[in-house]
C-alpha cells in the first residue's frame, strides 16, 4: 500500500503529463505498477511508474525548505536554526553571500560549513551577527587595530 506522500507525488506527475485523459492513468498503472489502483501499488511498482514519468519528462519539485536534509542530529544545529542565521546574516553582513557566511563561520568560530554549526554555537554566532547588525546601524565599520573604520565617534568606541 502506498503512503500519503508517494500518492501524492505520483497524483502530481498524472497531472503534469496529462494521464489523466482518456483513462491513460490506469493503462500506466496496470503497465507499470501492475494494479488497477494507485493506492494498491507496492512500492517496486511505485518506482516503476515514476521512472516511466521521469522518462516522459516529469520532475519532481523538491518542497523541503533549505537544510531540511540533514534533518536532526543530535548535538548539532536544527535545520531551522541555520535557515534563522543564514537568515539573520542576509540582514546584517555588508555582503549576504554564502560565501561571506562561509568565511566568518570559518574566521570567528573555526567551522568548515554551517552543516558543521553544533547546537552550543547557535547562541554565538547569533550573537555576533546581532553585533555586526547593532554596528551597522551605528555607522562604525570593522575592527581593525582596536579602533573601528569610519566612525563617527572613534574615541568613545576604543578598545
Amino acid at each position: 500500500m502506498l503512503d500519503a506522500r508517494r500518492l501524492k507525488v505520483l497524483q502530481t506527475a498524472a497531472s503534469r503529463l496529462n494521464w489523466r485523459a482518456d483513462g491513460l492513468y490506469y493503462d500506466i498503472l496496470r503497465a507499470y505498477g501492475g494494479v488497477e489502483s494507485a493506492k494498491s501499488l507496492t512500492r517496486d511498482g511505485f518506482e516503476r511508474v515514476m521512472a516511466h514519468a521521469k522518462k516522459c519528462g516529469f520532475r519532481p519539485i523538491n518542497g523541503r525548505a533549505k537544510y531540511d536534509n540533514l534533518g536532526l542530529r543530535p548535538g548539532m544545529a536544527t535545520p531551522m536554526q541555520l535557515r534563522m542565521i543564514e537568515a539573520m546574516w542576509r540582514k546584517a553582513a555588508r555582503d549576504p553571500s554564502d560565501r561571506a557566511l562561509r568565511r566568518f563561520l570559518k574566521n570567528r568560530f573555526g567551522i568548515e560549513a554551517m552543516r558543521f554549526v553544533r547546537k552550543e554555537d547557535v547562541t554565538g554566532i547569533r550573537m555576533a551577527i546581532v553585533e555586526i547588525k547593532r554596528r551597522k546601524a551605528l555607522g562604525m565599520g570593522r575592527q581593525k587595530g582596536g579602533k573601528y573604520e569610519n566612525n563617527r565617534n572613534a574615541d568613545v568606541y576604543q578598545l
